[in-house]
């Protein structure tokens, strides 16, 4: 039974990973100023460009590894850093900005 535990606790993760991206790129600027909102994304992305991957994305892998150690699910995040390296979060952060200032004209 502690064996499913990592696993629900890596789902959980990883459905907080999805909400908390949506919540900030497409509602952020509706409850929260855009200096905060632009300070989110600029952090988030120099974390992935110096680490070369997504910490919340390596607390879920690790949490599905601990579940079964030979389950190899990469995420989006890491297969695009393994592949293209830091090139990726300097293409990334321009795609989130937009994202971010166009998010709340669509509600």
């Amino acid at each position: 039974m502690l064996k499913k535990r990592w696993l629900y606790l890596g789902i959980t993760i990883e459905i907080f990973h999805l909400t908390f991206l949506i919540a900030v790129l497409i509602c952020g600027r509706i409850w929260l100023p855009n200096d905060i909102v632009t300070l989110i994304i600029i952090v988030t992305v120099t974390s992935q460009v110096i680490l070369l991957d997504c910490l919340i994305s390596i607390l879920s892998d690790y949490c599905f590894h601990r579940y079964n150690p030979d389950w190899i699910i990469p995420s989006v995040a890491r297969w695009l850093y393994r592949k293209y390296g830091r090139v990726t979060g300097i293409l990334v952060f321009p795609v989130l900005m937009i994202t971010s200032r166009i998010g709340p004209a669509l509600f």
